[in-house]
């Protein structure tokens, strides 16, 4: 009973994926039946009007340059923006060394005034701006702030500041000694204040090397030397 059930089963199973085929087929026959029919409609076409056959191709085409073109359009437009970024990121730091060297000058001529009134302390916050702005603008160690330096040494020097006087002129003096171009005037002449300022403060053991290079720099140059010396000789 069992055994012809299953026969039934299969029989049925069998006769059921035949008719889905048979289904299948029909289909698929019609398919390409009428796709058939649609390139035989379309072949004269494309031969009798080559310009139709044309456009198909191109319309892919264009619609593929379309799509590089928008990439391409894209990408131009991000270039665009950094160059533009970059120009105004170049243009806002040329405003930002212009305004500072306005600053330079304009507390220059602030310190000046009141070092000419002898409102010492006015003068020195003005130069010690002076010091701050060039730092910013062509970082530490400069040598444009050397100018500022030389006055803060003598505001120091008014208000008996010795020991900061002293700090200010030996700045002065490892300019000199470091610039590109040796200028052993210069260099003889701050060594020199510095020297003055030792001995002010009583710090003869500090001024003494400090003459002795100095004599140096006389020997090796007499005629730019000569008589420059002797004051601080005798200080010694």
């Amino acid at each position: 009973m069992i055994a012809r059930q299953h026969l039934f089963d299969d029989l049925f199973l069998g006769v059921f994926q035949k008719i889905n085929m048979d289904l299948a087929l029909r289909r698929i026959g019609r398919f390409i039946g009428n796709f058939e029919k649609t390139w035989l409609i379309l072949i004269p076409m494309l031969v009798a009007t080559p310009g139709f056959a044309q456009g198909m191709i191109d319309a892919g085409g264009a619609q593929s340059a379309a799509i590089g073109l928008g990439a391409g359009l894209s990408a131009s437009a991000g270039h665009g923006r950094v160059v533009t970024r970059s120009y105004q990121s170049a243009l806002e730091a040329q405003q930002a060394v212009m305004a500072q060297t306005k600053a330079i000058e304009q507390y220059m001529k602030l310190g000046c005034q009141f070092e000419s009134k002898k409102q010492w302390d006015n003068a020195e916050k003005s130069y010690q701006y002076v010091l701050k702005v060039v730092a910013l603008r062509d970082g530490p160690g400069s040598s444009k702030a050397v100018p500022a330096l030389q006055h803060l040494v003598t505001v120091n020097e008014q208000l008996n500041n010795l020991k900061e006087a002293i700090g200010f002129q030996e700045r002065v003096v490892a300019f000199a000694k470091r610039a590109s171009v040796p200028d052993c005037e210069a260099t003889l002449t701050a060594q020199l204040r510095l020297s003055d300022l030792l001995v002010q403060k009583a710090d003869f053991e500090k001024a003494a090397p400090v003459l002795a290079e100095s004599l140096t720099i006389c020997d090796a140059n007499p005629t730019e030397s000569a008589g420059r010396l002797a004051p601080n000789t005798m200080a010694q």
